[in-house]
């Protein structure tokens, strides 16, 4: 390591690396929530915003990142099913892939063979009408009848 820097809340704590990488923990368990891989070089320096949405890194490489750490410093429980549900999983398919399961630490608890549980928009059940509206269009409009609309 070779910096870090608490969020403004005192709950987060960003460390630097050799390694290439920043790393985001909670201050109050010590573990790590997220790690921000992108510098070709030593990450010397790292700190968050004021408003702890965001990281700035510098490294040895010459460069400067700003990083959105919003889903993982604010993010948590149904606000962050949601979320996901609405920005990264689109479409019918909607599962997390076996190779975001085994390297995000966010995700790294799931188990591969469980649905439900590799389908975080599933929690709110097939049969729920938000569910089939989240669809894409063509799905959407032959699956209609699954859920009494015309």
């Amino acid at each position: 390591m070779l910096s870090a820097a608490f969020s403004g809340d005192g709950k987060r704590v960003v460390t630097a690396s050799s390694d290439k990488t920043a790393r985001i923990w909670d201050a109050d368990s010590g573990k790590e929530i997220a790690v921000l891989k992108g510098h070709d070089d030593s990450v010397s320096r790292a700190a968050f915003s004021g408003d702890g949405k965001r990281v700035v890194t510098a490294s040895d490489d010459n460069t400067a990142r700003i990083w959105d750490v919003t889903w993982a410093t604010l993010e948590r429980g149904d606000s962050l099913r949601e979320r996901v549900c609405d920005e990264k999983l689109i479409g019918a398919a909607q599962e997390f892939t076996d190779g975001e399961i085994e390297d995000d630490p966010i995700l790294r608890g799931i188990d591969k063979n469980d649905p439900v549980a590799r389908n975080p928009c599933l929690r709110r059940g097939p049969l729920s009408l938000d569910y089939w509206t989240r669809l894409p269009g063509e799905l959407w409009r032959s699956t209609r009848w699954l859920v009494g609309t015309n």
